[in-house]
């Protein structure tokens, strides 16, 4: 453990289940979260679902559309897909070609290629879109 994260575990007074939750955050390469439920309540600590470093994607609105519509998706029934449900459609040669040959949406491909290949530690990751 760094020096940092040794010293922010001493405002949880060293407590042994606050060090275990950090151990396990570096080891799965995850985030922790701190929240309180109540204004006075107790400090809570956790792990965050997505792993550390989870590359996002900044695309316009008329690019996303075109991309969602290209890999398949309909943008108006949901808001996230299984990152399994992408895999196969970046593997599918119709919906590759499509996405290859179209200058605007081809420099997204490798982005959500990376995105596909995370593979979680347990259930499954999402790719979401707002």
């Amino acid at each position: 453990m760094d020096d940092r994260v040794e010293s922010d575990l001493r405002v949880f007074g060293h407590d042994p289940a606050v060090i275990a939750v950090v151990v396990e955050a570096q080891f799965r390469a995850r985030r922790v979260c701190i929240w309180q439920e109540e204004p006075a309540g107790d400090l809570q600590l956790g792990l965050r679902l997505n792993p550390d470093g989870v590359l996002k994607l900044e695309v316009a609105n008329g690019n996303a559309i075109v991309l969602l519509t290209s890999l398949g998706l309909d943008k108006e029934s949901c808001k996230a897909i299984l990152l399994s449900l992408l895999r196969q459609r970046l593997m599918d040669p119709r919906i590759r070609r499509r996405l290859d040959e179209d200058p605007q949406i081809s420099r997204y491909v490798e982005a959500l290629t990376t995105m596909a290949a995370l593979k979680p530690v347990e259930g499954e990751y999402h790719l979401a879109w707002a």
